[in-house]
């Protein structure tokens, strides 16, 4: 992870447009936040990164309909991350059961 924050800070260095300096700062705040966590921590910020990913899409949109397709996403997203965020806390109980697991995939 160490090697992985200082790589991003020399590529927002690099960046030439609003959409990468976005995206590396977007990287560089899920670095921070899922370092020394663990699997929840992890599931967390990749939730949060993905979400602020899809919102600076639709501000950085260049029409408002092209904006408006990146917002209707949202609330699909945040459902799809949630049943991700039930996988992974599955995954934590050592006594998983398969029932469980299978009835977690057809909600998905």
């Amino acid at each position: 992870m160490r090697q992985q924050a200082e790589q991003l800070k020399v590529d927002l260095v690099k960046a030439r447009d609003s959409g990468s300096i976005l995206s590396n700062v977007n990287e560089q705040i899920f670095t921070a936040r899922a370092r020394g966590g663990g699997a929840g921590a992890i599931a967390q910020a990749s939730t949060d990164a993905a979400l602020t990913g899809l919102e600076d899409q639709a501000f950085l949109a260049g029409t408002a309909r092209e904006s408006r397709g990146f917002t209707r996403q949202i609330p699909l997203l945040k459902q799809q991350l949630d049943l991700k965020r039930e996988f992974v806390e599955l995954q934590t109980d050592e006594n998983a059961k398969v029932e469980d697991l299978e009835a977690l995939k057809e909600k998905f």
